[in-house]
């Protein structure tokens, strides 16, 4: 098993009130996976996960992106701005 960092932006970062969260994975473990982990950990935000954005080293990914231990993973929630 390997462990993974995921950033959290915005919303997610205020609602779990923290900017990184660690997950366990297996090596070279699949982005949707690490997702999924995520989303069983905090079930109430699940219903968030369709209209965010995964990236993997500052690039938007989808769910088949493979993923190293020491790469950057960040979620990002749907923002809007003025």
């Amino acid at each position: 098993m390997a462990l993974y960092q995921l950033r959290l932006f915005a919303f997610f970062r205020e609602q779990l009130n923290q900017e990184v969260i660690d997950l366990e994975g297996p090596d070279q473990a699949m982005a949707g996976e690490l997702l999924d982990r995520f989303f069983e950990r905090h079930p109430h935000l699940a219903k968030y996960r369709s209209i965010s954005r995964l990236a993997l080293n500052r690039q938007f990914v989808g769910p088949d992106a493979v993923c190293s231990s020491n790469d950057e993973l960040a979620l990002i929630p749907p923002v809007s701005g003025g």
